[in-house]
């Protein structure tokens, strides 16, 4: 599974003028998407584009994403709830294959770096986010390459059903990926976590298989999502543990296709509530808000017709 490092904040007392990523100004307008906290100074009045752009630069890997504005007010002590904040949102799911859970779930959090100087008007920062990736560009652009030619020899069309094309992917990575007992327990090796370990090397945990399924399904116009929680092995030992939810004709459906792969069943296929035993969604996929945005079904899909 997936480790997440609480970021680190250096201060820095030289200020540098460099802008890769987006440039925000301190307003004090009510924003459209992004929920301004009332306990900090400071918001961007263009957060949305800011929250893009970062987006932008994980996705496209970039190593350092930079951020520079002006404030009227000192307020360091308030950046790095800031920055947590923005992030939140840039990897907050968008509908787009290359976004969303595939990035949040194939990178382990960030370090923080900033700097300011003051002139007459205002205080001049610069931000730097340094996020930690599982994988580079170079490797992502592989993916992106396999994925590409996959989806041309499937050649799906509009009048595919979602379960003929759900059947597919899932047969495709069952018989592409090997569940890696190799890395099990390196925490160190990240790729078993990731849809390059899954797709370009063959091997992946369950993690691996989940951002697998999640990628390709969201390519062929399938809503789906990664889940995390923890899962009871047939020795009654707990586990932390990743699956899918996935959209089947307006209904959603678990999936875990990494214990379909490592038992040779179906028991795991598009379960409903009721049928999906030893799962335990962690908190975040359990809040009724979530379950009302994807609504599981309570029983296993069986194609009509």
């Amino acid at each position: 599974m997936r480790g997440w490092r609480i970021a680190v904040v250096s201060v820095c007392c030289l200020f540098t003028l460099a802008a890769s990523a987006a440039a925000g100004y301190a307003a004090e307008e009510t924003l459209t998407h992004y929920d301004t906290r009332t306990d900090l100074r400071v918001h961007f009045s263009n957060a949305d584009a800011v929250i893009a752009q970062i987006r932008q630069g994980l996705r496209q890997r970039d190593d350092t994403i930079t951020l520079t504005y002006r404030s009227h007010s000192d307020h360091m002590e308030d950046i790095g709830a800031l920055v947590r904040d923005l992030m939140s949102f840039a990897v907050a799911e968008t509908e787009r294959p290359d976004e969303g859970d595939y990035i949040f779930q194939q990178y382990g959090g960030y370090e923080m770096q900033y700097s300011y100087q003051k002139d007459a008007d205002a205080y001049c920062y610069t931000v730097r986010i340094l996020p930690e990736y599982y994988t580079d560009r170079k490797q992502e652009q592989k993916v992106d390459a396999y994925i590409a030619a996959l989806l041309e020899q499937w050649d799906f069309s509009s009048r595919t059903p979602d379960s003929e094309i759900v059947r597919t992917v899932c047969d495709f990575v069952t018989e592409r990926t090997e569940y890696d007992r190799i890395h099990q327990k390196n925490s160190g090796y990240h790729l078993k976590s990731t849809a390059y370990g899954a797709l370009i090397n063959g091997y992946a945990l369950c993690q691996g298989y989940a951002v697998t399924v999640y990628r390709l399904l969201r390519e062929c116009g399938i809503g789906c999502r990664v889940i995390t929680g923890t899962a009871v092995l047939p020795s009654g030992e707990t586990e932390a543990h990743a699956w899918n939810l996935v959209r089947i004709d307006g209904r959603y459906y678990n999936l875990d296709l990494t214990w379909d792969d490592q038992q040779g069943s179906d028991a795991y296929y598009l379960c409903g509530a009721s049928d999906f035993p030893d799962h335990t969604p962690d908190a975040a996929f359990a809040s009724a808000e979530f379950r009302s945005e994807y609504p599981v079904a309570e029983y296993r899909y069986e194609r009509k017709g």
